[in-house]
C-alpha cells in the first residue's frame, strides 16, 4: 500500500498544475516556503486517500473514486486550459481543493449507514425500486444521489476539526473554503446554474487575487466528465464483482467501451 500510495502522490507531485502553484507559491512566499503545495500533499492529500479507499466498503459496485481519480481530473484539465490562459495561485488553490474533495461525500462509516436507513429518502427509493431491491442496492443510490451535499458537510467537519485533519482552507488568512464548497457543489447543478453570478463571481477579489468561481466550476465539471476510461473500471473488477445494480452496470459498461481518450486545441 505503502509503494502505491508513493506513485500517486508522484503522480501528483509532476502535474503540471501542482508545479504551477509551487512556482506561484516560490514568486510570492519565496523557494523555502510552500505553505499550499505543503498542506496539499502532507494532510489534503493524505486524508483523502485513506477515506476515498474505504468507499467501495459501502458502494462495492460503484467505479472507482479515489484519489488517481482526482489527480486525472487534474491532468485533464492541465490539458484542457487554452495555453493563452493561466490561473492565479488562489484560483489553483481552490480547484486542487475541490477536485481532491468534489467526491468525499461517497466516504461513510457503519453508524452513518445505519442512520441513513431510516431516513425518509431510503424508504423512498425503497418504494422507487421495489421491495425485491436489496438493501445495499438501496443504500448505494442514496449514497449516490447525495454524496455532494455530504461532500460539503466533509469540507466543515475538517475545517471545525483542524487538529485531527490539519487540511487548511485558508489563504493568507481568508476563508476559501465557502469558493470550495461551491465548485464541489456545481458538478451536480444543471449548467445553467452557473449562471448564478453570487454563487459562482467571475471577478472575486480574494485578498489581492481576482478569481473566476464559475471558471473553476466548469474545469471541475468537465475535468469529472473526461475521465472516462478503462483504468476506472478493471475488467478483472468487474467479473470480480458480479454487478447487478443497473445504474452501476450502465456505467461501467460506459466507461469499459472506450479504448482511447485525447485532446486537441
Amino acid at each position: 500500500d505503502k509503494i502505491k500510495d508513493n506513485k500517486v502522490i508522484n503522480k501528483l507531485q509532476k502535474n503540471n498544475l501542482f508545479l504551477k502553484l509551487k512556482e506561484l507559491e516560490t514568486a510570492e512566499y519565496g523557494d523555502k516556503n510552500f505553505p499550499i503545495s505543503n498542506n496539499i500533499e502532507n494532510h489534503l492529500f493524505k486524508v483523502t486517500n485513506v477515506l476515498l479507499n474505504s468507499v467501495q466498503s459501502f458502494m462495492p459496485e460503484y467505479t472507482l473514486h479515489d484519489v488517481s481519480h482526482s489527480i486525472k481530473i487534474l491532468d485533464i484539465i492541465e490539458k484542457i486550459l487554452p495555453s493563452d490562459l493561466s490561473l492565479n495561485i488562489v484560483e489553483l488553490q481552490i480547484l486542487i481543493y475541490a477536485t481532491f474533495l468534489h467526491d468525499i461525500g461517497m466516504v461513510i462509516n457503519r453508524d452513518e449507514a445505519n442512520d441513513l436507513k431510516k431516513t425518509n429518502e431510503f424508504n423512498e427509493i425503497t418504494m422507487e425500486f421495489g421491495q425485491e431491491a436489496e438493501e445495499d442496492e438501496i443504500l448505494t443510490e442514496l449514497i449516490r444521489r447525495t454524496h455532494v451535499q455530504r461532500s460539503l458537510a466533509y469540507v466543515d467537519r475538517f475545517k471545525e476539526d483542524f487538529s485531527s485533519y490539519q487540511i487548511d482552507f485558508k489563504y493568507n488568512e481568508k476563508d476559501i473554503s465557502p469558493y470550495i464548497k461551491n465548485v464541489i457543489e456545481s458538478h451536480e447543478f444543471p449548467v445553467k446554474n452557473l449562471k448564478d453570478k453570487i454563487k459562482f463571481p467571475i471577478d472575486k477579489l480574494i485578498d489581492t487575487k481576482r478569481v473566476n468561481v464559475q471558471f473553476l466550476a466548469i474545469l471541475l465539471r468537465l475535468g469529472d466528465i473526461m475521465d472516462f476510461d478503462i483504468q476506472r473500471t478493471p475488467y478483472f473488477l468487474f467479473k470480480h464483482i458480479g454487478i447487478k445494480n443497473q445504474t452501476s452496470l450502465i456505467e461501467w459498461k460506459k466507461h469499459m467501451a472506450i479504448d482511447g481518450v485525447g485532446v486537441t486545441e
